[in-house]
């Protein structure tokens, strides 16, 4: 069920940002498009972490092993293809800020996928504002 959950999260989140970017985007302001960033942000980046902590949780199960090197051993595909991509389209930063949440639950937390999945979504919301607030304004 939680799998489903972040799955739809994560294709709707796609969607939206197509419909908006690719679809209508001649018909959005720029002012607008900044506007309906966290319609599709949002449940992008809660879909993300959702499947992949549950990935790790489903492969590490209740065990003290250390996440991270887990991650970056890219023993698993479906976790290694992730986090390529993440560190491809955020760099180093955002290689480091997502791997930030697994740092701070266990596996053996009673349900660590969603802690992982709404503290890393808050985490991404957070930088998103300060993105918005120190950089953007200035450009």
């Amino acid at each position: 069920m939680k799998k489903t959950v972040y799955l739809l999260s994560l294709f709707l989140g796609v969607a939206i940002f197509i419909f908006f970017y690719l679809i209508n985007i001649n018909n959005m302001t720029e002012k607008m498009l900044i506007e309906v960033v966290l319609f599709w942000y949002v449940p992008i980046i809660f879909g993300l972490y959702g499947i992949v902590a549950l990935r790790i949780k489903k492969k590490i199960g209740n065990s003290d092993k250390d996440i991270i090197s887990y991650i970056l051993s890219f023993k698993d595909l479906f976790v290694s293809i992730h986090i390529i991509i993440i560190a491809i389209l955020g760099g180093g930063i955002g290689l480091l800020f997502f791997l930030l949440q697994f740092l701070i639950f266990k596996p053996n937390l009673k349900n660590f996928d969603i802690h992982i999945a709404v503290s890393g979504t808050i985490t991404w919301l957070a930088i998103l504002f300060v993105f918005f607030a120190l950089v953007w304004s200035h450009l």
